[in-house]
């Protein structure tokens, strides 16, 4: 047991009528879901302002835990986000989901991912140090950040090391494209329909993610490069989640109205560089890449980096063309928008909509950018 120091923020009153709350000692396992109620009732109106310390008592499973619920929950711009209730011609903002997982998904994490407290806490003791050990690379070693290594290598500390050993490989050669990235530096190709993130998850709780690099797309004014480098800012944000560690993401290509400008821009180099991401670089847990709307001239690319792929990624990359009956035979139509046959009603939201989810752990990411090979 030891003593664990949480900052937060809360709303106290109106705005010409703040309080200073210190010094409260309680037990935020018990309490984090009143307190996020609270919180967030208020927070349309009122500003957050003030400081209060809490203090809690745990062991290390616990305290991992307590920061999914509230570390990043808790962060003053995301907070700020929420107050300012910042809406896109009259469209709510997305938010990420950064509490605790649900009951539901923690029987997933532990029967996919091994997670339990001994798991847990074994897991990140030995990454702890296996990364201080290791002064050719820099990362961050508080339970948070290791988390999302763990867990996509269902917690052995040997492979979340070489998946962090990998990235680490992978931002040195791509560093040209990569290094100091930040989304202001992309905001202007990301507030386009190119790439794109459903609302709501799929029946299986996942994230999916769309890329249209059809007749949304002109290679001339977003570059590939500009074009992974949005996505590799998503991937990111996406980290934060974890109910997206857990349950993974879904990838959807929409190739619609693609003509020979959007094909030819999948250079070789650039197709080698995207396989190695998803196959050596990624931590998170990719569960399907689903082609739609593509034409005959995809199949330029398809015999092009299909015999690059691994067994495992290649038998997750489904080719559906118009036909989205077998589309929903994967995500059903319920859970999909109409522009994809879907029973939801048709995306009227873009990048634009998304982008300050970005601004909002710029933090994080700036963090991120400091990890990586010294």
């Amino acid at each position: 047991m030891y003593l664990n120091e949480f900052v937060c923020f809360i709303a106290a009153g109106n705005l010409n009528d703040l309080q200073l709350i210190t010094s409260i000692n309680i037990n935020f396992k018990e309490t984090s879901t009143m307190f996020r109620k609270y919180i967030f009732r208020y927070a349309h109106s009122y500003i957050f302002l003030r400081l209060i310390t809490v203090s809690v008592s745990t062991d290390a499973y616990q305290k991992q835990e307590i920061r999914n619920n509230i570390y990043t929950t808790f962060e003053p711009d995301v907070l700020r986000r929420h107050i300012k209730k910042k809406t896109y011609m009259g469209r709510p903002p997305f938010i990420l989901d950064l509490s605790s997982p649900t009951t539901e998904t923690m029987k997933i994490a532990r029967d996919e991912l091994r997670e339990t407290p001994e798991n847990v806490a074994r897991g990140l003791k030995e990454l702890q140090e296996l990364l201080e050990n290791d002064k050719t690379i820099k990362y961050d070693t508080d339970e948070e950040f290791l988390m999302c290594f763990l867990r996509p290598c269902k917690f052995y500390a040997r492979s979340a090391y070489e998946l962090m050993r990998r990235i680490a490989d992978f931002r040195a050669k791509y560093k040209d494209s990569l290094y100091g990235i930040l989304p202001e530096q992309e905001k202007g190709a990301m507030c386009s329909s190119v790439v794109n993130v459903l609302k709501e998850r799929d029946h299986k709780g996942r994230r999916v993610l769309i890329i249209g690099v059809g007749s949304t797309w002109n290679p001339s004014e977003i570059h590939i490069d500009r074009l992974f480098r949005i996505l590799y800012l998503l991937h990111l944000a996406a980290m934060f989640e974890p109910e997206t560690q857990i349950r993974g993401i879904v990838v959807v290509m929409d190739y619609k109205g693609a003509e020979m400008k959007q094909i030819s821009a999948f250079t070789p180099f650039f197709a080698m560089k995207l396989i190695s991401f998803l196959q050596d670089a990624l931590p998170m847990r990719l569960k399907e890449i689903h082609i739609v709307n593509n034409p005959y001239l995809f199949n330029i690319i398809w015999y092009m980096i299909k015999p690059l792929l691994r067994s495992k990624l290649r038998n997750r990359i489904h080719i559906h063309g118009s036909n989205m009956k077998f589309f929903h035979s994967f995500i059903p139509g319920s859970h999909l928008p109409k522009d994809y046959g879907g029973d939801r009603p048709l995306i009227n939201y873009n990048g634009r909509d998304w982008y300050p989810v970005l601004e909002d752990h710029i933090g994080y990411i700036k963090r991120w950018n400091s990890s990586g090979k010294i």
